[in-house]
């Protein structure tokens, strides 16, 4: 249990530095078409 709750909060933020650099990266890409 203790692993888990401190696997936990790592994973999350893992997941949401993830999906941040992906929406970036998307920005960046369609940036030039607008």
């Amino acid at each position: 249990m203790k692993l888990f709750r401190i696997l936990d909060p790592f994973t999350l933020t893992l997941i949401t530095v993830g999906v941040a650099g992906l929406f970036l990266s998307g920005q960046r890409r369609f940036r030039p078409l607008l």
